[in-house]
């Protein structure tokens, strides 16, 4: 293997074979990988990226973008972490519990839907939008 001397979080500098045998572990772990070479660029122990589910329905806690046309449907956000997508014709969204921003596309730019705003909040837009990045933060 040829990655040596990659920063394990909380473990140091790993010889190839320690660092091997712990990649190869079923220990919780993110590995950060370079797009250009391939290689890994970092190791962190746990999970440390957060994970967002979507779903077709929105239930009270997940932030919500809620459609102005039929037969598009409301897609609710769980969890925390960041999704994108395309998701037509969207008047309003809605924070649930989260703190949460969403972001849409004005023409070639993608613009924040305000800002990021704090549990329990809707913020209502004057015209449907093409919504295409949630964040949940918390």
């Amino acid at each position: 293997m040829s990655v040596i001397d990659v920063q394990i979080q909380s473990r140091g500098v790993m010889a190839a074979e320690d660092l091997y045998d712990f990649l190869q572990s079923d220990a919780e772990k993110t590995v950060d990988i370079d797009a250009e070479t391939g290689k890994i660029t970092a190791v962190s122990e746990g999970i440390t990226k957060p994970r967002i589910a979507v779903n077709n329905i929105c239930n009270g806690r997940d932030s919500c973008l809620v459609h102005s046309r039929v037969p598009y449907a409301d897609f609710g956000f769980g969890g925390t972490g960041t999704k994108t997508g395309s998701w037509p014709y969207r008047i309003s969204w809605e924070t649930g519990s989260h703190t949460a921003k969403v972001w849409y596309r004005h023409g070639y730019d993608v613009v924040g839907w305000g800002t990021k705003f704090g549990p329990h909040t809707k913020a209502n837009m004057n015209a449907p939008v093409t919504a295409v990045q949630v964040t949940n933060y918390s």
